[in-house]
């Protein structure tokens, strides 16, 4: 049986640290966003926050990662996208302050600690993230024992620059976004924390008017690039309404198929992506 199957559920470069601190802060940002929407009338704030939901759950992506044959197999996919929750008030992280052999400023930070830090700031696990062994494996099985894999999406809104000519009803587009944590990325740049993600575009000007008319296009996160999909494209694999995601095992990057992409993201030096199979498919909770 597979890892994946009973599921059990970081860089110590610069860059890294600092990319997980940036997409921290903009998911602390997105989520203390919606305190805003509590000011709204009561009504009509719950129904668009279930119009909401309701979008986002039916196209969450199915994510099909390597199967893993035996614990510490680095030629499956250990890891799967998870809530950060598992690392916020753990008392075996640590948050760290660059510079004068980063002293450890507090441990177990929650997300009001995180809040508004800058980026001389990042969070430390447990482990040496160049050179691995398996503590990262073993430490995400035991804080990941019993939650289950989870993404999370947001829903945006974005008006059109008015044309002339151009229905007034027609000026506005509506994105999902749903973003992945995983644990750690074991690639040509390893490190702790790896965000990665997939949007969604519905030519429409509301969430409901979404709802009925379906998605325009996709796109997928491929380290600092990407690739898109007309939402009927042949490339497309879809579960259901549900797209599913090939991610690459160790780097995490999403894509169309299952093969072997050569030579991707070359300022990490050359590198593979690797999506084929066995592979098991993950329906993750939306957060």
């Amino acid at each position: 049986m597979s890892r994946v199957g009973r599921w059990r559920g970081s860089d110590r470069t610069r860059a890294g640290r600092l990319l997980w601190q940036r997409f921290l802060l903009v998911l602390l940002v997105a989520l203390g966003g919606g305190l805003v929407v509590a000011a709204a009338p009561a009504a009509q704030a719950q129904a668009d926050e279930s119009l909401e939901r309701e979008l986002a759950e039916r196209y969450a992506p199915v994510i099909e990662i390597k199967r893993q044959a035996d614990e510490c197999d680095d030629e499956g996919e250990p890891y799967a996208p998870m809530p950060v929750e598992v690392i916020l008030d753990n008392p075996q992280v640590a948050l760290r302050q660059v510079g004068r052999n980063d002293p450890v400023v507090m441990r177990a930070p929650g997300a009001a600690d995180l809040f508004g830090l800058g980026e001389g700031f990042y969070l430390d696990f447990p482990g040496d993230s160049l050179s691995p062994g398996c503590i990262y494996e073993k430490d995400f099985d035991r804080y990941t024992e019993g939650v289950e894999p989870a993404v999370y999406a947001r829903v945006s809104v974005d008006p059109h620059e008015p044309d002339d000519g151009d229905d007034p009803g027609d000026q506005a587009d509506v994105y999902v976004q749903y973003w992945f944590w995983w644990y750690y990325n074991d690639w040509n740049n390893t490190h702790e924390s790896d965000w990665e993600g997939i949007v969604l575009r519905f030519d429409a000007p509301t969430v409901e008017q979404a709802l009925a008319d379906g998605p325009a296009e996709v796109g997928y996160a491929q380290h600092e690039g990407g690739e898109r999909a007309g939402w009927d494209d042949a490339k497309l694999d879809r579960d259901g309404d549900r797209p599913v995601v090939h991610s690459s095992r160790g780097s995490h990057a999403s894509y169309f198929g299952s093969a072997l992409y050569l030579g991707r993201s070359a300022s990490e030096g050359f590198g593979c992506d690797e999506t084929s199979g066995p592979s098991d498919r993950l329906r993750p909770d939306v957060i």
